[in-house]
Formats: structure tokens, C-alpha cells, sequence
């Protein structure tokens, strides 16, 4: 018994007893009382009509003579005998003998309903015998009893049913979280039926599983897309690793492409390893004016090389809150998703504002439907392919990480074909910014 459908029987069935046991009690003691009115009432009538004609025919009467006089029936009025010896002791010490007296006695171990009536010869104390059937009918005990077994055994059938009802949804959860655990049955939602409680968990289990189709189909396309982006430069590398073996290229020319698509295959797999193991970052006061001037230091060549125009606009202190290595890392990743798709002859601007940086480029822009989605691992890497060997395309995803690592959000706004603007914000900072590095000083020297 230790299924949810069982305890709720339980609890209902054993709630159920508890009740029919109280209801059975209070009910037997009712109908006993109502039977000693019935008794009483009944002996009442009896004693107002022969209590006068017994007192004239009992011998020995006086006017404070007291007669213990016991009806053998009260249906039949008949048997009335008098009543004697330790009896008639017992009934006068327990029975009120003033006139008009009535009602219900116990004598000993026995019940006795009683009227008392005085007459000119005396009074008489009549009595009833004790639990008369024809009278008062059946005893009540039994009646309830019988009546609450029943009660009790319906109360039983209907636990079971509601138990049954209640844990529906529950045994429909339990084989729904069984078949997603053998891969099965994902598109089969649970029912969001019964109790607000079990509406509500039905609910959430949908969710969960909606969630968690979601998370699968990410990272079957995840999978797919690392496949895909290790298999590029590992192609590359065993053609002109070949293509070396047969004497069909010049060695240099094959080292060149061979250390190029190395590099890419060390970007990706370190993007990978930065992505499983989140970003711890500081969070102290820096200069994003800095942050941009460096990002466009590193990416210069890389630009000129591909004839686009990179510029940097950082003219005043831009202060803010957070890690300047890791902020670095976030702007560049930005600028090489840039390179990407920048055309030849397009431009590159790099601006910084006080916790604020912008990275905006005349690239095909992007379609409203893939703004909400820009920053998830590989999706505009595929979606907007280049045969420029920059990005491993996890590099939107780790900037998205690394501004939430540091208190901050990035976005994205596109007007396709003019300009696409990727905005990353930090957290403000009071105070003036840090003191350029040396690394700054010397570049502004030369």
C-alpha cells in the first residue's frame, strides 16, 4: 500500500469510518432518548386513565399510602401488578413521588419508564417494563448500526472511485515520464484534468516536455552544426595533407591552408570548452572607450585584409561595471561576426558610450524573424554562410553569456541591407574610469 491511489483510499476510507462511528454514536443516543420520551409519553396516558381504578382496588389504601404498581405491556394496558420488597425500595429511591411526575429510571441495571399520580386513596407510582417492542419498536442501537453499515460500506465504494479518479492524471504522468525516458511519446501531452492541484502539475508537466523537445531538437542541431564545422577544416586538412603526399601542391602553400584551418579548429574547440565551463567575471569599474580602441586593434589587419573599413569611435571616457579581459572578448566576438558578412568595401564601426558599446556594419542585415534568435549557438553562423575563414560560430552565444555574466544584455536591431547594430550594455559605475594600461599608453605613444 504504498501507491498515492492507496493512501488517498485510505485516508478517505479511514475518514469515512471515523465519521459513520461518531454519526452511529450520536444517533444511537438520540433514539434512545427519543424512545425513553416514547416510553414515558406512553405510560403517561396509561397512568391518567387506571392509576384512579388501581389505587380503589389495591388493599391497604390510605390517603398517604404509596402503591409501586408495574404494567406487564404498555400496548395492551394489562398485567398491572404491584410491586414489593428490595424492587419497591429501589423504585421509590429513584423515582420523584409527586404528582405529575413522568419520565425515565434506572433501577438497578434496568431502564423503567415511570408516571406518578396521586388519588384520594393514596398514590401510585406505575411503571413500564423495561424496552417494551410493542410500544417503542425495536431497539435503536441495532437500526442505527445496521443503517451506518451500509453508509459505511457506500462511503467505501466511493473512496475507491474518487482515489481512482483523483490519481488518474498522475498514473497518466507516471507512464508519460516513462515513455519520455525510453524516447517515446514526446508529441502525447498528459491530461490537464481534475483538482486545481493536478490542473496546475499537468500543466507544468506539458511545459516541462515542450521544453524538453525543445532542448532536444537544440542539441541535435548543436551536434549537427559542431559536426559540421569540425568536418570543414579537418577536410581541408587531409586534402592538402594528401595533396603534399602525392607532390601535387607546394608544401608552402599547403602549410598556410593547413595552419589556417588548425586555428579555426583550436577557436571552435576552445569556444566549446568556454561555453561548458560559464564565465566567472569581475565586476569592477572600466573604460569600454578602451575595451573598443582594443577590439579594434586586434581586428585591423583582419579587416584591411578583407577590404572593409573598420573605425572605432571612442573619443571620451565610456564608464561602466565589469571584467575588461571578458568585455574585450564579448566586442571582438562581435566585430568577427561583423567580418563575416561585411562586403567588400562595407564598413565597420566600433563606438563606445559610457556603459554602452555598439557595433554596427552595412552587411545583408538580418530578417525579423532571426532577431530573437541571433544569439544562439551556430544559427546565423548557418544561416548567413561565408566562405571568409573567421568565427567558429559560437561566438554570439558566448557574448550573450558573457554580458549576462556580467550584469549586463546585449541586442540586436537590423534594417536588412542598410545596417545591422549590435548593442552590448554593462552596468554603470560610479566614479571616474580606470587609468589607461600600458598596453593603452604605449599604443597612444605611437
Amino acid at each position: 500500500m504504498s501507491t498515492i491511489r492507496a493512501r488517498a483510499f485510505l485516508a478517505l476510507a479511514a475518514c469515512a469510518l471515523v465519521t459513520t462511528l461518531l454519526t452511529v454514536g450520536v444517533a444511537s443516543l438520540l433514539l434512545e432518548r427519543q424512545r425513553d420520551d416514547r416510553r414515558a409519553a406512553a405510560l403517561q396516558r396509561i397512568a391518567d386513565v387506571v392509576a384512579p381504578t388501581l389505587a380503589e382496588r389495591l388493599p391497604g389504601g390510605g390517603p398517604d399510602t404509596v402503591r409501586v404498581v408495574r404494567l406487564a405491556a404498555l400496548a395492551t394496558r394489562r398485567g398491572a401488578r404491584p410491586v414489593r420488597g428490595p424492587l419497591r425500595r429501589r423504585v421509590l429511591a429513584s423515582v420523584p413521588v409527586r404528582d405529575g411526575a413522568t419520565g425515565v429510571a434506572d433501577v438497578g441495571e434496568r431502564r423503567f419508564s415511570y408516571a406518578v399520580r396521586r388519588t384520594a386513596v393514596g398514590t401510585v407510582v406505575l411503571i413500564g417494563p423495561p424496552g417494551d417492542r410493542a410500544a417503542t419498536g425495536p431497539p435503536p442501537t441495532r437500526t442505527v448500526l445496521l443503517a451506518g453499515s451500509g453508509g459505511l460500506l457506500v462511503a467505501l465504494l466511493l473512496a475507491a472511485l474518487l482515489a481512482r479518479r483523483t490519481t488518474a492524471p498522475l498514473r497518466a504522468m507516471t507512464e508519460r515520464a516513462r515513455a519520455l525516458a525510453r524516447g517515446e511519446g514526446t508529441d502525447l501531452p498528459v491530461p490537464e484534468a481534475g483538482p486545481a492541484e493536478l490542473r496546475e502539475l499537468g500543466r507544468s508537466f506539458n511545459a516541462m516536455t515542450r521544453e524538453l523537445d525543445a532542448a532536444h531538437a537544440d542539441r541535435a542541431g548543436f551536434l549537427r552544426s559542431v559536426g559540421h564545422e569540425l568536418r570543414t577544416p579537418l577536410t581541408a586538412i587531409r586534402g592538402y595533407g594528401e595533396a603534399i603526399a602525392d607532390g601535387t601542391v607546394e608544401p608552402a602553400r599547403a602549410a598556410t591552408v593547413i595552419g589556417e584551418e588548425a586555428a579555426r579548429l583550436e577557436r571552435l574547440v576552445g569556444d566549446l570548452m568556454d561555453l561548458g565551463r560559464g564565465f566567472t567575471c569581475r565586476r569592477e569599474p572600466i573604460d569600454l572607450a578602451a575595451v573598443a580602441r582594443e577590439a579594434g586593434r586586434r581586428h585591423a589587419v583582419a579587416a584591411t585584409g578583407l577590404g572593409v573599413t573598420l573605425t572605432v569611435d571612442a573619443r571620451g571616457p565610456a564608464p561602466a561595471a565589469g571584467d575588461h579581459d571578458r568585455a574585450v572578448q564579448a566586442v571582438s566576438n562581435l566585430v568577427e561576426n561583423a567580418l563575416r558578412v561585411a562586403p567588400v568595401g562595407g564598413r565597420i564601426e566600433i563606438a563606445a558610450l559610457p556603459g554602452t558599446v555598439e557595433v554596427r556594419d552595412d552587411g545583408p542585415g538580418l530578417a525579423q524573424q532571426d532577431l530573437a534568435r541571433a544569439f544562439e549557438r551556430f544559427y546565423l553562423h548557418d544561416r548567413l554562410r561565408s566562405d571568409r575563414p573567421v568565427g567558429s560560430g559560437l561566438g554570439l552565444a558566448i557574448v550573450a553569456e558573457l554580458a549576462t555574466a556580467m550584469g549586463g544584455t546585449v541586442q540586436v536591431r537590423s534594417d536588412p541591407g542598410v545596417r545591422t547594430t549590435f548593442t552590448l550594455r554593462l552596468p554603470a559605475t560610479p566614479g571616474p574610469p580606470p587609468a589607461a594600461s600600458r598596453a593603452e599608453r604605449d599604443a597612444a605613444g605611437r
